[in-house]
């Protein structure tokens, strides 16, 4: 396999690798050993930083503490501070491997942009070694290959004793995992730097870290084909002359590294797979199998609800706690889902599962323990209403305060009555909408035009948004219509017998019915019906009539009184105003006479 590698290789000039021939040769390679697993050299600048970028480095020369190289070998972050690199990023496969050999041509690396220092290749002294990043023979299939491992930003001042020792062992290793054709994607780099400088300027670390995942074969890229079943080693060892010589001695999970360099790794993985794997921590030989928490729905809820988290490894009986509460909980999808009752006391915060095999792990997620949707209303009823049928009475209110509402509210009244939230449009039913879940208003009740004669005695219903149902108890007596003398009668307080028409309350001689009439005072004694004047060739008769209430008025002459009032005449609006009051007009009817004499009087008939 490796004749035929080389062979398309020398289809370019020395020291070129072509992107564009390389996945040809992929292509041509997997055509005759489909059947087999196929190692690919992935060399080229898309495939080094397939895991994601850490720290968000930059290409932008200005940056200086996450200057951001990529090259066909490996991919960098670079730091001009410590002059070294924050972390290095490739991808091995066994194809990587080749006849190269090591060329030693350590070298400052000129690439970097001007004003960052460049270190040169002079050995560190003190017992450091200038221990690569990315290994030298990690990359020995061309020269050129091989060749970029040496420029002195892929070097970290490193203890001879961890270079040569388990860190050459552990590079060993990773290597001996791409055996069966699989990718093993590496990033590592230096952590927890004091004040110490070596004389060049670099900072010294106070240690090292590497992070590998070991991905299927195939030419996918890490976000398509890593996934939960991928191995994932992990180690942070000192920087110190007494560190063991053991790799296996410093296993630690991604999450931990994450959190000693302020780094986010994986980003380039889906969120859930990212997740799972930042929380593996190997055991050596294989991963181990943690509790992970990859997803929470819904992330807010009320005590009581039911809440789906998904992720991996929850065992059968795991403790479930919302805030540090715990939670009944019930595990299906061979551990992978547990559906959880959020407790009556729990607070807003994390969620964590415990399994009792397989560890713990807490949500990423916040899950907010919000109110139950309530009403709350300021009044339980409302009395006292009163009108006459065909008249709205005067309105009363109460006020509705809702909160953690889902839907509208709708206040509904009952027959005889409605509601409004101005006191002036009115209708038998309001939909309200909260904002936010929360709503609060002032709603006015009253009775309709509409409402039957009695007493109603009924309950205005305030329901909806997911609440429990809120109510009012209304009553109020509707009397029948008045007629337009009763109405009268009432407006000076009179009642009973002293209100029937043929009464005569101030004793002044004319009935209510008169003074209803021709707009007297029935509680004043005195005035008249009508007054008349006359002239020597007239006489003229002056009157209230009432504009309402279908009285019939009529204006009756006779020459003689013998002779009976057998004419009638046309009474006439008066110009004059004065002293009439509301709901009455003055009239007047003349009747000429030739000798003095005649007589005028006026009918009314009240219904």
């Amino acid at each position: 396999m490796r004749s035929i590698r080389s062979f398309l290789l020398r289809m370019e000039p020395a020291g070129f690798v072509s992107r564009h021939t390389s996945l040809a040769a992929l292509v041509f390679i997997c055509s005759l050993f489909a059947s087999g697993h196929l190692a690919v050299a992935r060399i080229g600048v898309d495939y080094q930083m397939q895991l994601g970028n850490p720290s968000q480095a930059t290409s932008d020369p200005s940056n200086h503490t996450n200057y951001l190289i990529q090259r066909a070998q490996y991919a960098m972050d670079y730091n001009d501070t410590t002059r070294q690199a924050n972390w290095v990023s490739w991808s091995y496969t066994s194809s990587d491997s080749g006849s190269s050999g090591r060329q030693d041509t350590y070298r400052a690396d000129t690439n970097l942009p001007t004003g960052f220092t460049r270190i040169g290749s002079a050995t560190f002294g003190g017992g450091l070694d200038r221990g690569h990043m990315c290994p030298s023979a990690d990359r020995t299939a061309t020269v050129a290959d091989n060749d970029a491992t040496f420029f002195m930003s892929n070097m970290i001042p490193q203890t001879s004793q961890n270079n040569q020792g388990l860190w050459a062992t552990f590079e060993t290793y990773c290597r001996s995992l791409a055996s069966g054709g699989s990718e093993v994607l590496i990033i590592c780099g230096p952590g927890d730097f004091g004040t110490t400088t070596i004389s060049n300027g670099m900072k010294l670390p106070g240690s090292v870290w590497k992070v590998v995942v070991v991905a299927p074969a195939g030419t996918a890229t890490a976000p398509s084909k890593v996934n939960t079943a991928c191995r994932v080693i992990a180690i942070h060892t000192p920087n110190t002359t007494t560190v063991g010589s053991s790799w296996t001695s410093y296993l630690t999970t991604v999450e931990q590294i994450e959190a000693n360099t302020g780094f986010r790794f994986f980003s380039s993985l889906p969120t859930s797979v990212a997740r799972y794997l930042r929380k593996v921590k190997d055991t050596g030989s294989g991963p181990n199998t943690p509790t992970v928490i990859s997803a929470v729905s819904p992330i807010s809820g009320t005590a009581g609800s039911t809440v789906t988290i998904s992720g991996y490894n929850f065992g059968t009986t795991p403790v479930v706690k919302f805030n540090g509460v715990t939670a009944s909980a019930s595990v299906t999808g061979g551990g992978t889902q547990i559906t959880a009752t959020v407790p009556t006391s729990a607070t807003t915060g994390t969620i964590s599962v415990t399994s009792s095999s397989n560890g713990s792990d807490t949500s990423a997620e916040t899950f907010t323990v919000t109110s139950p949707p309530s009403l709350t209303l300021s009044k339980t009823s409302l009395g006292g209403f009163s009108t006459t049928a065909g008249t709205a009475s005067v309105s009363q209110s109460y006020t509705m305060t809702g909160t953690g509402l889902t839907a509208n509210v709708v206040v509904t009244a009952p027959a005889g009555y409605e509601v409004s939230v101005d006191n002036v449009a009115f209708a038998g039913t309001l939909t309200l909408v909260p904002v936010n879940g929360n709503l609060t208003a002032v709603i006015y009740v009253r009775l309709s035009t509409a409402a039957q004669v009695g007493t109603r005695t009924l309950a205005i219903t305030d329901t909806g948004g997911g609440a429990n149902g809120q109510s009012v108890a209304v009553s109020g007596t509707v009397s029948p219509a008045q007629t337009p003398y009763q109405s009268w009668g009432s407006g000076y307080g009179l009642s009973g017998t002293s209100a029937e028409a043929g009464a005569d309350p101030d004793g002044d001689g004319w009935s209510n019915a008169q003074e209803y009439a021709f707009g007297l005072n029935p509680t004043n004694s005195g005035g008249s019906l009508a007054s008349l004047t006359q002239t020597t060739n007239q006489v003229k008769i002056t009157f209230l009539q009432r504009d309402t209430g279908g009285i019939t008025y009529a204006v009756k002459a006779a020459a003689t009184l013998a002779g009976g009032f057998t004419n009638n005449i046309t009474p006439q609006l008066s110009a004059d105003t004065n002293g009439v009051p509301a709901g009455y007009k003055k009239y007047e009817a003349t009747l000429s006479t030739t000798n003095g004499r005649g007589f005028l009087k006026v009918e009314a008939t009240v219904p």
